[in-house]
């Protein structure tokens, strides 16, 4: 069969645990994404970027408590429309989810003994072969989650598609599944039903700290850090100490801190400095007034997340402070005396930061940063470690679009980063421009171009529209759609 015919993205999620769940994306017959959805407090959370920033993702779809479109065998797998519910389901079922997440399903056992690739063609292809079919109509075999799983994973470790031989030789060390280790039985539908379900038990927090040498470093091709910068945020962490991270807009600074937190199995809370209208009240708390309460004050958000006992506190775009007001409630915190006065309450109390919280900032220092404050020394002194997060090397970030732009080709991916590369070079070297192309429009563009957006317009309106038009042919704008021309070189 063509590789080239699968072109819709596909999503294959497997419980691992029993609050866990591995979702991976498939796109042309490759895993482009792996992702943890797990459930903490009750509730289901991701570790993929749309997660971090809205709250919700198409991972979390597949793992809803309850999902419907239920699936018991190949010839009818779309019409089914029993509910299974994850919480009380075994490890013997894959979800899935297509590009829309309208039908997010739950595959049967019954559907056959298929590989990865067999799996994926049965569930994209309109009309599948014949030798496809009869494979998945045979009752003699049952679906092997392990085997896909593993087939997976070598997809996404090695960057393989799904017929490459590590792939089958993976599929093929995994023994196949008997009746005996599905166990059906009569009322299996009920079973599984939500009138059945419990809670899923939240996790237990982390007694002791994380040995840093430990934490493994995110993939470079998903998310790329430099080993020794990796090793020195981690470090800083454990000891509850304060990182700050700069470097140009787009280049991941705020991303590498979620990423961080997460590593360190760490709860994350943060603070946009840019966005404080009142640095006071945000950082300490309000007053109030209430008829029957009289006067009172809320301790403000910043202010318990400081005295929890662990946890990361983000202090997002530190430069954009307008005033230093809230440079200078943060400096008792950010020294040994660890510290902070919550004046604005009646009996001023001091809050005491928490013995395994930590700070990350993040902050873009230079003079095309309009509407930024210079750090001034008493501030940068109290930080344990500076960190500058530039752009990724090309190779890894041609990658990381591939990655995370499902559908984009490996020559539009390359051909977008030279044209960065070709323009931040201009920039850095000749001072033919004030501002860099970023990772962050890269993958705004790749996004588009994967799901079928032409090209040029795509890096118009992601890319070149972000650069001043000012100067007529002259202008930065007109610059970067003649690079755009060259195809970056």
């Amino acid at each position: 069969m063509p590789l080239n015919e699968q072109r819709k993205p596909m999503m294959l999620v497997f419980r691992v645990g029993s609050d866990k769940f591995h979702a991976f994306s498939i796109v042309a017959w490759k895993v482009r994404s792996e992702h943890v959805v797990e459930y903490r407090d009750g509730a289901l959370v991701c570790d993929c970027q749309m997660f971090r920033f809205e709250g919700k993702c198409q991972h979390c779809q597949v793992v809803e408590p309850t999902i419907r479109h239920y699936v018991r065998a190949a010839a009818d797998w779309r019409k089914h429309e029993k509910a299974i519910d994850w919480k009380t389901a075994d490890l013997k079922y894959i979800g899935v989810g297509d590009e829309t997440q309208n039908h997010p399903g739950v595959l049967h056992p019954e559907i056959g003994d298929l590989s990865a690739y067999d799996l994926v063609a049965l569930l994209t292809l309109d009309t599948p072969t014949p030798d496809l079919s009869a494979k998945a109509a045979d009752q003699s075999s049952w679906l092997n989650p392990a085997r896909i799983y593993a087939e997976l994973k070598v997809s996404t470790d090695q960057g393989v598609s799904l017929v490459d031989s590590a792939v089958k030789v993976a599929g093929s060390a995994i023994p196949a599944l008997t009746k005996k280790d599905i166990e059906l039985d009569d009322d299996f539908d009920e079973n599984l039903t939500g009138a059945n379900a419990t809670a899923a038990p939240a996790p237990q927090p982390q007694s002791t700290p994380l040995d840093w040498k430990k934490v493994k470093r995110p993939k470079p091709e998903s998310f790329y850090v430099r080993p020794d910068d990796w090793e020195q945020i981690i470090y800083t962490m454990a000891q509850g100490g304060n990182v700050l991270i700069t470097g140009p807009s787009g280049s991941g600074k705020t991303e590498l801190a979620y990423i961080a937190a997460q590593a360190m199995s760490q709860e994350l809370a943060a603070f946009n400095f840019g966005a404080m209208q009142d640095p006071r009240t945000s950082l300490i708390g309000a007053t109030h007034f209430d008829a029957a309460k009289g006067t009172f004050t809320n301790m403000s958000r910043f202010a318990k997340a400081v005295a929890a006992d662990r946890g990361v506190v983000l202090m997002d775009e530190l430069s954009r402070d307008r005033g230093a007001n809230a440079h200078n409630i943060i400096l008792t915190l950010l020294d040994r005396q660890g510290y902070m006065s919550l004046d604005e309450h009646e009996d001023s109390p001091i809050i005491k930061k928490g013995e395994g919280v930590s700070f990350i900032s993040t902050a873009n220092v230079g003079m095309e940063y309009t509407g930024t404050e210079a750090l001034d020394k008493a501030l940068r002194d109290r930080m344990d470690a500076v960190v500058y997060m530039d752009f990724p090397p090309k190779e890894y970030e041609v990658k990381i679009l591939l990655f995370r732009c499902p559908g984009l080709r490996a020559g539009d991916a390359s051909k977008l980063v030279d044209i960065a590369t070709r323009q931040r070079d201009m920039a850095v070297n000749d001072g033919e421009f004030v501002e860099q192309v970023s990772t962050r429009m890269l993958l705004a563009a790749g996004e588009r171009i994967g799901n079928g957006m032409d090209f040029e317009s795509a890096v118009k309106y992601c890319i070149a529209n972000q650069f001043s038009n000012e100067g007529g042919d002259a202008s930065d704008r007109t610059k970067l759609m003649q690079i755009v021309q060259k195809g970056g070189k």
